[in-house]
């Protein structure tokens, strides 16, 4: 009826919402920052949990990042400023992201100039809430998405601590790394979740050099 393009997700649900979605919706409506998505509705309806959000095109951050060289150290710092400056807002309102997948943030661009979006809010937490880790990297949120990476975990939740800012700064530092120089900041050794785990937990960054 509002007659304008959103995102919409949907789930099976039968009696309740699930808990990926019902945070989604109560951290979008918290709030208040151009990042992070508005809220149009969301609910129960016909055997199905919904959520409508605004809509933001783009690629995502990932893909931003893949380009190397095409694109500048001044841009991605401005990106990594607008993901900070959202940050602060978050905390400011008592929630922790949790979720710095890039794949998770979208990247339109609007007058030439990029806009950072975060698209899954699905893991965002209240701050001092303990949260159970997921068993799996592979396990799927309501989104489709996958739940958790621990590419870029903070060791504080690798441990199950309560949520709380600093966390979201640890993450927000590898990501940037990785941004700025194309290289993830651990020499991880072999793959899969567990790998990240281990560096996260015992392993020194690498030299930005």
């Amino acid at each position: 009826m509002m007659e304008r393009p959103c995102f919409l997700k949907i789930t099976p649900a039968t009696k309740e919402v699930p808990e990926s979605l019902r945070r989604e919706a109560s951290a979008s409506g918290k709030a208040n920052h151009a990042a992070v998505l508005r809220l149009y509705d969301a609910g129960l309806k016909d055997g199905y949990a919904y959520l409508a959000q605004e809509w933001s095109d783009g690629p995502s951050l990932r893909a931003i990042m893949n380009q190397g060289a095409n694109v500048s150290v001044p841009d991605l710092l401005g990106l990594a400023l607008q993901l900070l400056d959202a940050l602060c807002a978050l905390h400011s309102v008592g929630l922790c992201l949790r979720a710095f997948d890039p794949e998770r943030i979208l990247v339109p661009t609007k007058n030439g100039r990029f806009q950072l979006r975060l698209f899954d809010l699905s893991r965002i937490a209240t701050q001092g809430e303990q949260l159970a880790r997921e068993s799996s990297e592979e396990t799927k949120s309501a989104t489709g998405f996958k739940v958790r990476s621990t590419r870029y975990m903070a060791p504080e939740e690798i441990r199950e601590q309560a949520a709380e800012p600093r966390s979201d700064l640890y993450s927000f530092g590898v990501l940037l790394c990785e941004m700025i120089t194309g290289e993830y900041p651990y020499a991880t050794r072999g793959k899969g979740p567990m790998a990240y785990v281990v560096s996260h937990l015992k392993d020194e960054v690498r030299p930005l050099a």
